[in-house]
């Protein structure tokens, strides 16, 4: 009788352990579920995400594309520009060396302001001159 209790016991304290145990595995299961979701929502939001930069990359680069074209067509105009203004530096020079004689001289009073209207004519001609040919050259 004594061992029969005692099988008795060992009985319900395996049965007792069995659903502890059925418990915990049950959970782990749930657990191992809900993380194969979150894993499975995560692959897509990281599909998504690397859609969005490839998508960014390839906008950018034809940014880069865009500017780099109208920086070309920009290069003319600022060596259209320089050849103006050297132009303008070399006229002016040539008329004040030129005309400086007439302005200073003493022989001819009055024609000081009549040579800086020729100065001021011929500085005026040579940059429309040289625009010319800045745009003939840019076309």
């Amino acid at each position: 009788m004594l061992s029969a209790i005692g099988v008795l016991l060992i009985a319900v304290s395996f049965a007792i352990f069995s659903i502890y145990v059925a418990k915990l595995l049950h959970r782990v299961a749930q657990s191992i579920e809900s993380l194969g979701n979150v894993a499975n929502r995560m692959e897509g939001q990281v599909n998504e995400t690397a859609g969005a930069v490839e998508q960014t990359l390839e906008e950018a680069d034809w940014t880069i594309r865009d500017i780099d074209v109208k920086l070309e067509a920009l290069d003319s105009v600022f060596d259209t520009v320089e050849e103006v203004g050297e132009t303008a530096y070399l006229t002016s020079t040539g008329l004040k060396e030129a005309t400086g004689v007439y302005a200073k001289s003493e022989v001819m009073p009055g024609t000081k302001p009549f040579v800086r209207v020729v100065q001021f004519s011929e500085l005026t001609l040579g940059m429309v001159d040289s625009w010319k040919r800045g745009k003939q050259a840019t076309y």
